[in-house]
C-alpha cells in the first residue's frame, strides 16, 4: 500500500484535513508489471492511503486523482540491489537503487500556478521546483 500521513497540515480544531475535493487533479497511468516482481506486480489496482482516506488506483489505463494520492505514490520507494562491475578492477560490487514501488506515468499534470495556490492555501511548503518554473 502507498501510504502517506504527513501530506496535508490540521486543521483549525486539529483534526487532518482528509476532504480532497478542492485538490488539483492529475492524470497517471499505473505500470502493470509481471508478477514475479513481488508484492507491487501484476494487474491488481493499487490501493494508496492518504491521512485515513484509501482509494484504488487501477493499472494499464489513465486514472485521474487527486494530487495528494499522487505525492504518495511518489514516495512509495522501495531499494533494489543490483549488482555492478568495476570496468578497471573488474571487481563487482552489490549497490542499492531506489525505484518507485508503483511505476507510474505522468499523462497530465495540472498547471504551476495551480499547484502553487493548492500548496500555498493548505500551508503547505512549496515544492522548489514550482518555485523555479
Amino acid at each position: 500500500i502507498a501510504r502517506r500521513d504527513d501530506v496535508l497540515t490540521r486543521l483549525s480544531d486539529g483534526r487532518l484535513d482528509t476532504d480532497s475535493s478542492g485538490d488539483p487533479r492529475i492524470t497517471i497511468q499505473l505500470h502493470a508489471l509481471s508478477k514475479d516482481s513481488g508484492p507491487q506486480g501484476g494487474n491488481r489496482p493499487v490501493p494508496v492511503n492518504v491521512n485515513g482516506v484509501q482509494m484504488l488506483i487501477e493499472r494499464a489505463k489513465p486514472q485521474t486523482i487527486p494530487y495528494r494520492f499522487y505525492l504518495a505514490l511518489q514516495d512509495a520507494i522501495r531499494t533494489e540491489w543490483e549488482s555492478v562491475k568495476d570496468e578497471t578492477t573488474g571487481k563487482e560490487d552489490i549497490l542499492p537503487r531506489d525505484v518507485l514501488s508503483f511505476p507510474f506515468n505522468v499523462v497530465q499534470a495540472p498547471s504551476n500556478a495551480e499547484l502553487i495556490a493548492w500548496f500555498t492555501k493548505g500551508g503547505r511548503r512549496i515544492p522548489d521546483h514550482l518555485l523555479a518554473a
